[in-house]
Formats: C-alpha cells, sequence, structure tokens
C-alpha cells in the first residue's frame, strides 16, 4: 500500500523553476516599482 498524500502544499521555488519566463518578468517588474517607489521618497532640506 503507497500513501499519497490527499493535499499536496503550494511549493513556491518548484513553481518558479518549472515557469523561469514568467518569474523573471515578476522579478523585473517588482524591481521597477521598487525603484519608482524609492524616487518618490520625500527629503528632508535639513536632514539631523
Amino acid at each position: 500500500m503507497s500513501q499519497t498524500p490527499s493535499k499536496e502544499s503550494f511549493n513556491l521555488s518548484k513553481w518558479a523553476l518549472d515557469h523561469p519566463a514568467l518569474t523573471r518578468y515578476l522579478m523585473v517588474v517588482l524591481m521597477l516599482l521598487g525603484f519608482a517607489a524609492y524616487f518618490q521618497l520625500g527629503q528632508d532640506e535639513d536632514p539631523p
């Protein structure tokens, strides 16, 4: 008798390795959003 799990958990690493193009696209989008957020940060006129 082989025991098979009734419900497999989601494996993000396996999914990312199975979908390399989408993973790269999401990484580029996240980096661009990060750069945009960085340049929209406020600046103190007289920093401490």
